[in-house]
C-alpha cells in the first residue's frame, strides 16, 4: 500500500510544483504540506494525509516555506488539475483571496506531459 507521500510523489511526477508553473523541470525532493500541519488538530487532523494538502517541492521553494500567495497558486494548480474540492474551512481561508476562473481555464500543463 503506497503512502500518502508516495501517492503525492507520483501525481506529480516527481517535479517541483512551483517550479513547474514557473516553466523549469526540477526534481520535487520534498512533500510540502500547503496548510501547515500545526493547523491542522482537531476535526482537520486527518488532512495531514490528505493528497489535496500535500505537493512535492524543491529545497529552494520548501526551505523558507512557501508565502501564502505560493499556496494559493499550488491550491489553484491542484483544483484545476486534479478537479480537487476545498470546501474546508482550512482552505477556503487560503483560497478566499483569488480570483479562479471557471474549472478547466487552467493554462499550465499537468507534470510530466508536454
Amino acid at each position: 500500500m503506497e503512502t500518502c507521500y508516495e501517492q503525492v510523489r507520483e501525481r506529480d511526477h516527481g517535479y517541483c510544483v512551483l517550479c513547474w508553473l514557473e516553466g523549469q523541470r526540477v526534481a520535487g525532493t520534498e512533500v510540502h504540506h500547503i496548510v501547515p500541519r500545526s493547523k491542522l488538530y482537531g476535526q482537520w487532523e486527518g488532512l495531514r494525509r490528505d493528497t489535496r494538502n500535500l505537493c512535492c517541492l524543491c529545497q529552494k521553494h520548501h526551505h523558507p516555506s512557501p508565502s501564502r500567495k505560493e499556496n494559493q497558486r499550488i491550491l489553484r494548480y491542484l483544483r484545476e488539475r486534479y478537479g480537487y474540492q476545498y470546501g474546508e474551512r482550512v482552505f477556503r481561508e487560503l483560497l478566499d483571496e483569488m480570483n479562479l476562473p471557471p474549472a478547466g481555464e487552467l493554462e499550465e500543463p499537468c507534470p510530466g506531459q508536454p
